[in-house]
């Protein structure tokens, strides 16, 4: 017995998966989890297109959906009762609907040659009418045209269209669109050899799948009512159709890798970004639980997920409410999640070559948690917070021309706070902070005045964790001797002036 839904995700491995695919693939995941039991998420790989897809497109999908968490119940490494789940792997179920197909007299060979179709479109130009296919080889007898394929004539199978009436489309998201029958025209379903294009192969594997509901890019709302026509000449169920709109980039532009520096999830992981977040932010690309509601865990997203609340209009990727988003779901894990979660992304996408490896690995995630996480919305950020720990020690040009420009306050901050620290009985936290919150008092300065020659002293950085988590993390030894440093160069450079 099958379940009451099932959906599918059907990709095409002919090249880099985007933004937009994933969100697809999510919106489907997200339906079928939201019905528990009753729900059924099947991929499948549609790799008709020999010549185009690749192992390592199929792969590289798989890895995304993988990374969001989109697992499948039945698919590639997932058997079930509808397999196999590559189109290429499905042949003989073509070729048998194609025969039953030719029986039915829905579908018929056509032996139309490239110069005829080119003049038939070129007479449509002229007209200036759409053009539509002639129907030049429909009542070709049976017999006629079994022997001109055994005699190797060049053809291919089409499909057999009304010529009157309309095909509605009841769309889940767009609501009904009518399409005229006879703008549509016998269109081609398969190759000579019996391989089949799109439209054949998809209403095939949908049908015997059982799917239920079809979630995809509204690119697809032309295909449907050819589809809906095939599914009504097999005498096959229609699923429900919902036509999503079209990821833009923030400029309202098509996604592209050239235009946008970030149009594919693994582009997003490689940045830092969690895979929580990235759920919860593409769900949010032309959908919404409401109109206030934007940090979703993913339990959330499941329960309140709705394709009647999908938007009609594109939408665009907001690239900072990503961040902001993906800062949100960081802040909220717990300091041993966030360190797991940060030690992941280090080891997977952080390279040696990577200018960032050093900083990335110069100490557990653990250690860096309570310096960076609520100030960092990646974790790709993380090693510019934490460079500082790394020997040799180096100080940024910025960081020292602010330092020098503290000037005397500067010297007099550090000579002050060299001994008060060292006289510290242990390097906490707390004592830390009290010791350098009582340094603003003991030279009646503000705050600012204080932390700042001491923060540039320590890290060398102009963008730094908090001051006293710094300072403990660097340990006693390394703070003071930076601080000694510091005051000296400061001091050497003043007198010179």
């Amino acid at each position: 017995m099958t379940s009451d839904v099932r959906v599918r995700f059907a990709p095409s491995p002919t090249g880099t998966l985007h933004l937009g695919s994933a969100r697809s693939a999510l919106y489907n995941w997200l339906y079928a989890r939201h019905f528990g039991e009753r729900g059924t998420y099947v991929l499948r790989i549609e790799d008709t297109d020999q010549a185009r897809s690749t192992p390592e497109n199929v792969e590289q999908a798989l890895r995304v959906f993988r990374w969001l968490g989109l697992d499948w119940d039945e698919g590639p490494g997932v058997e079930g009762p509808f397999g196999p789940y590559f189109q290429s792997q499905r042949d003989e179920l073509y070729v048998a609907s194609l025969a039953t197909m030719r029986e039915s007299g829905s579908a018929y060979p056509c032996f139309c040659t490239k110069e005829e179709l080119d003049a038939d479109r070129a007479a449509a130009d002229a007209e200036k009418r759409p053009f539509v296919y002639t129907g030049r080889c429909r009542d070709i007898a049976r017999e006629d045209a079994d022997a001109r394929i055994a005699a190797g004539d060049a053809h291919v199978i089409r499909f057999r269209c009304p010529d009157e009436g309309v095909t509605v489309v009841h769309d889940l998201v767009l609501g009904e669109t009518t399409f005229e029958n006879a703008l549509i025209g016998d269109f081609v379903i398969a190759r000579a050899d019996g391989s089949p294009l799109y439209n054949f192969a998809n209403v095939i594997d949908d049908s015997q799948m059982q799917i239920t509901h079809v979630i995809r890019g509204n690119d697809h709302l032309s295909n449907t009512p050819k589809q809906i026509l095939m599914y009504e000449a097999l005498g096959a169920t229609i699923p429900a159709f919902a036509h999503l709109p079209m990821v833009l980039g923030p400029d309202g532009s098509k996604l592209s890798k050239r235009k946008h520096h970030t149009s594919t999830v693994e582009q997003l992981a490689e940045a830092g970004y969690s895979s929580d977040a990235v759920r919860n932010g593409l769900a949010l690309v032309g959908w919404s639980k409401d109109d206030t509601t934007n940090v979703m865990s993913t339990a959330e997203l499941v329960e309140h997920f709705d394709v009647a609340r999908v938007k009609k209009s594109s939408a665009a990727i907001d690239y900072d409410k990503l961040a902001w988003l993906n800062g949100e779901h960081l802040r909220a894990l717990t300091p041993e999640a966030w360190a797991a979660g940060y030690e992941a992304w280090r080891d997977e996408w952080l390279p040696a070559d990577d200018e960032r490896h050093a900083a990335a690995h110069a100490m557990r995630g653990i250690d860096a948690a309570p310096l960076v996480q609520e100030k960092c919305a990646t974790w790709g950020e993380v090693p510019a917070y934490v460079g500082f720990v790394l020997e040799p020690f180096m100080m940024q040009d910025e960081a020292w021309a602010r330092l020098q420009k503290t000037g005397e306050v500067g010297v007099q901050v550090l000579e002050h706070v060299v001994p008060k620290l060292e006289a510290l009985g242990d390097w906490e936290l707390d004592s830390l902070e009290a010791a350098l919150r009582g340094a603003c008092e003991d030279l009646e300065l503000k705050p600012g005045k204080v932390f700042s020659p001491i923060r540039f002293a320590v890290t060398g950085q102009t963008i730094a964790p908090g001051l006293w988590e710094s300072v403990h993390v660097l340990g006693r030894d390394r703070a003071l001797d930076r601080m000694r440093a510091a005051r000296d160069r400061l001091a050497a450079t003043l007198a010179s002036a």
